[in-house]
């Protein structure tokens, strides 16, 4: 039985196999293309981040109502009353919760601080200052707490766009190098975390550069991966 033949190919004296120059050309196209696709999807993901910053905290900046004007009127903040119904306890593990029903009998679950929390009873009575007929402040006893105006989808979509797109511009810069493949769905799911652990302070937050700093702390830790795998896998021949 034959022993097979293990040498290289250059040691047999035989060339390497190369690729012409229509692989090349479907290489680099390919690279192209993930390229463009991966700088497309971070500037949506970076205007839909905005966009909804704005949303988000566009009550910050409105007026009180008009005596007159009624507690869910327009481009200002009203005023009305709610009864807590339930309590959600996070103990310590989780946020907690107050289940207010609105004059219009309307019950929604409302993640409070804890200084609010302990302070209403069940069946108390709570301010609430709402922005659009949305709940943005819950009152009681001198204390108020916030109530974010930003949605989970908000959240993965743009964090989605910015992960997405990270990982597009990675893999047409650094990924075709080599021929480790197992790295693509660790880049790609590392970098989509990047991109999700920050963007929910990043867009609920009135500062404008914590989002900024969101998206360059992603590049960054692209980058560093980028020169990390660059120097831990093998390139390609």
């Amino acid at each position: 039985m034959e022993t097979p033949d293990r040498r290289t190919a250059e040691e047999q004296g035989t060339p390497p196999r190369t690729a012409g120059p229509t692989g090349r050309a479907a290489v680099y196209a390919t690279r192209a293309a993930a390229l463009i696709a991966g700088v497309a999807a971070i500037v949506a993901g970076v205007l839909h981040g905005v966009d909804q910053h704005t949303r988000a905290t566009a009550h910050l900046h409105a007026r009180p109502c008009a005596a007159t004007a009624g507690a869910t009127a327009g481009e200002c903040l009203g005023q009305e009353a709610g009864t807590v119904t339930k309590k959600y306890s996070g103990e310590g593990q989780g946020p907690d919760r107050l289940v207010v029903t609105r004059a219009s009998g309307r019950p929604a679950s409302y993640v409070v601080d804890i200084g609010v929390y302990n302070t209403v009873s069940l069946g108390e009575t709570v301010e609430l200052t709402t922005w659009h007929d949305s709940i943005t402040t819950i009152s009681a006893d001198g204390r108020s707490s916030p109530v974010s105006q930003l949605g989970m989808l908000a959240v993965l979509s743009t964090a989605l766009l910015l992960g997405l797109g990270l990982f597009a511009v990675e893999y047409a810069v650094l990924i075709p190098r080599t021929k480790n493949r197992r790295v693509l769905p660790a880049a790609g799911l590392g970098l989509t975390l990047c991109a999700a652990l920050g963007t929910w302070t990043a867009l609920d937050t009135t500062s404008w550069w914590v989002f900024g700093a969101d998206v360059a702390l992603c590049l960054g830790g692209a980058a560093a991966a980028a020169v990390y795998l660059r120097r831990a896998v093998r390139p390609a021949p």
